[in-house]
C-alpha cells in the first residue's frame, strides 16, 4: 500500500520542526499512537485535527493533504499560509502549483498513442477487406465503432495535453 501524501507530509513537517513523535502528539492534545497511525497511514486524523496540525506547522489543510512537502518547496507553501492568514489571498485566488507535468511522460504517451492509432488503422483495413469478401458479425462492427470513438477521444485528450504543457 502506497503512503498518502497526508502521512508523508505530517512525518516530513515533524521532521522538518525538530518534532518526535511525543513532542508532535504533545502539541497537538493526542497520543504518540495516533501519531504514529496517522504517519503509518493506518487512520486519518480528524478535521479539526487537521486544522490544528496546519496551525502548527504553518501550511494550508490544502497542501497538508495534497501537495507532496519536501526542502524545495516548504518555503513556497509556508508563504501561502501565511498569505492566506493576512488575508492577502484567499483559497479562491490561491495560485500555487499542485503538480508539475513530465513532458517526457506527455511524449512517450503521445509516441505510443500514434502506435497504437496505427494498429487500430491497420485493423480498419483488414476488417473492411474482410466485410468485402463476408459480412462482419455485429460484434465486430460495434467493436470498430467504439475504437473509432475512442481513438478521436484519445486524440481530443491528447490536445488538450499539449495545450497544458505548452502553458508549463
Amino acid at each position: 500500500m502506497t503512503k498518502s501524501l497526508l502521512a508523508k507530509n505530517l512525518r516530513t513537517l515533524r521532521k522538518f520542526n525538530g518534532f518526535n513523535q511525543d513532542a508532535l502528539a504533545q502539541a497537538l492534545g493526542v497520543t504518540r499512537n495516533k501519531i504514529a497511525s496517522y504517519e503509518t497511514q493506518n487512520i486519518e486524523p480528524k478535521l479539526n485535527l487537521l486544522v490544528k496540525i496546519s496551525n502548527l506547522f504553518k501550511i494550508t489543510i490544502d497542501d497538508l493533504i495534497g501537495t507532496e512537502v519536501n526542502e524545495d518547496n516548504f518555503d513556497d507553501l509556508n508563504s501561502t499560509y501565511q498569505a492566506m492568514q493576512e488575508g492577502v489571498i484567499t483559497e479562491d485566488t490561491a495560485i500555487t502549483p499542485k503538480f508539475v507535468l513530465d513532458t517526457q511522460a506527455i511524449d512517450d504517451f503521445v509516441n505510443k498513442n500514434i502506435m497504437i492509432g496505427k494498429m487500430v488503422d491497420g485493423m480498419k483495413t483488414f476488417y473492411d477487406f474482410k466485410n468485402k469478401n463476408a459480412p462482419l458479425s455485429a460484434e465486430s462492427q460495434q467493436l470498430m465503432y467504439i475504437l473509432d470513438h475512442l481513438m478521436a477521444a484519445n486524440k481530443e485528450f491528447l490536445a488538450e495535453l499539449e495545450k497544458i504543457k505548452i502553458q508549463q
